[in-house]
């Protein structure tokens, strides 16, 4: 009868999850720069993904607990999930900008008649919407508007700012970097947090990034969950304070921030971390 207990109780064993580490998914780029201090811990299991839908789909057969991506797609995510992958906290605010030649750019008055180059449905492009029609400059063709037309990439409009074949781009960190220090004569025109500050007051940001749970995880190893947190506000923390550290231990890990001066790009990037309890909204 002993025996048979024992038995029973190694087989019931076998059948509950057992988590030794949080298995965190991570993209090779700007957005994984969150984790970066936390790449040798021997709590973390870190998986990487070539895509954003590669991840998403890990997370949600359940072989990923957390993973830090685009505030837009950590919404839809909550959305499309109903919740079971979640939003647990604010990694990063909104540093896109206005890129050209032009020195008398200022404001997006002074771009009546110009063409802006963005990537198509992309973070930047939405942005960039969202002021000109706060701003009340149309999106059209001819000297009352302004012309939005798309690129590729965020690279291959980087490229085409310092080739000069394009006068004004739109991009994000670390690509705002990466034209800077690409040509002399490249200027960050509009800064869009200056521009959202002088509608909404200077206390008010756009999420950029977020770190994605999955709501099981959380439930059944709420110790790992808060070590988890805990790690990654930490981690947050040392890279605002050592942005070249951070920087190599991107290189290092192969986390790719597409810069002449990655350190340059993590110092003008702003991550933070904002836990979400309170609901605070991912979306414009």
């Amino acid at each position: 009868m002993k025996r048979s207990w024992l038995i029973f109780l190694f087989i019931f064993s076998l059948s509950l999850p057992v988590f030794s580490k949080v298995r965190i998914g991570l993209l090779k780029s700007s957005v994984s720069v969150p984790f970066c201090f936390m790449l040798e811990k021997k709590d973390f299991a870190f998986l990487y993904f070539d895509t954003a839908q590669e991840l998403t789909a890990a997370m949600k057969a359940g072989t990923v607990d957390a993973a830090v991506v685009s505030a837009v797609l950590a919404e839809k995510l909550s959305e499309a999930t109903h919740g079971r992958i979640f939003a647990g906290a604010i990694t990063s605010y909104a540093d896109s900008a206005l890129l050209s030649f032009d020195s008398d750019a200022v404001a997006f008055s002074d771009l009546l008649g110009a063409q802006i180059y963005v990537v198509k449905d992309s973070f930047e492009e939405l942005y960039l919407r969202f002021l000109l029609e706060k701003n009340e400059v149309p999106v059209k063709i001819g000297e009352s508007g302004i012309e939005i037309i798309y690129l590729e990439s965020s690279a291959n409009i980087v490229s085409a700012l310092a080739s000069g074949t394009i006068r004004y781009g739109v991009v994000s960190e670390p690509f705002v970097s990466a034209a800077l220090v690409s040509a002399a004569k490249i200027k960050r025109s509009i800064d869009f947090q200056d521009e959202y500050s002088k509608i909404y007051g200077p206390e008010k940001k756009i999420p950029k990034s977020a770190l994605i749970l999955r709501r099981q995880f959380v439930q059944t190893f709420p110790e790992l969950y808060d070590l988890l947190k805990e790690e990654l506000e930490h981690s947050v923390q040392k890279v605002k304070t050592n942005p070249f550290q951070a920087a190599c231990l991107c290189k290092k890990n192969g986390i790719s921030l597409f810069s002449y001066s990655a350190a340059r790009s993590i110092y003008g990037s702003d991550y933070c971390f904002i836990p979400l309890e309170n609901g605070i909204k991912l979306s414009f």
